[in-house]
């Protein structure tokens, strides 16, 4: 007489039993080794710490517009210092109105390089950037060089100077005058700030030419009010920028 036959998977422990083979058969979790799991814990570091500096990057550029637009409002405050200069006319020899002229001047020769940086700083992102780079770089030497100039002018008659420092304050004037033709350049070529505003810049700053020329302190105003004008319009357009 034959012997019966084994069921299939007779010789398997529990394969009577259809869920017990079910659970013999489900693949264990296979357990990261530790290398992988240095690794993976140091890419995620370095994901984080990108997160981070990006985040601070972004939150840096947005504090600089913000400063770069509060700015602004220097370069009208540097134009009426210019007007109230040529209001009260040249200082005498010494005194205090001596000191009021050159506190005046200086006045708005550092409230002119403020605004102008920050005005270099927004525009540097558009097409004018290579103008108001020149613009900068040019109102820089000029405000050195008219600086020193400004404190002899107080001291002393304009009369006075030596030729030395006559010829230093005439290239220092220069200087300041193609730094708002290059501002006023930039202003026309950015296409985000009023073309109008960088016209009164470059006429501004040829009446301020006729006024050293000429020496008449009412020319001064003039050309402080066109520049006043032009400040006014940039501050107000430029401090209404936004990233996009």
């Amino acid at each position: 007489m034959e012997q019966a036959s084994e069921a299939p998977g007779a010789g398997v422990p529990g394969w009577d039993d259809p869920l017990k083979i079910r659970r013999l058969r489900r693949p264990e979790p296979v357990s990261e080794s530790p290398p992988a799991q240095v690794v993976l814990s140091l890419v995620a570091a370095r994901q984080e710490s990108d997160v981070r500096r990006t985040r601070a990057a972004a939150e840096w550029a947005a504090q600089l517009r913000r400063f770069g637009r509060s700015a602004l409002w220097a370069l009208p405050v540097a134009a009426v210092a210019l007007g109230l200069n040529g209001w009260f006319g040249w200082p005498p020899h010494g005194g205090s109105e001596a000191l009021r002229w050159l506190l005046l001047a200086q006045l708005a020769l550092a409230a002119g390089l403020l605004g102008i940086i920050a005005l270099t700083g927004l525009l540097i992102v558009t097409k004018a950037r290579r103008w108001a780079l020149v613009a900068l770089l040019v109102t820089i030497a000029g405000v050195v060089t008219l600086g020193p100039v400004a404190g002899l002018v107080a001291v002393g008659k304009r009369d006075g100077l030596d030729a030395g420092a006559l010829v230093l304050g005439i290239a220092a004037v220069t200087l300041g005058v193609l730094g708002l033709v290059a501002l006023g350049a930039a202003v026309l070529a950015s296409g985000v700030l009023n073309g109008s505003d960088g016209v009164l810049l470059m006429a501004g700053a040829g009446v301020a030419v006729l006024a050293a020329l000429v020496g008449q302190s009412v020319l001064q105003v003039i050309a402080a009010l066109l520049l006043l004008a032009a400040s006014l319009g940039i501050a107000w357009t430029g401090s209404r920028l936004t990233a996009d």
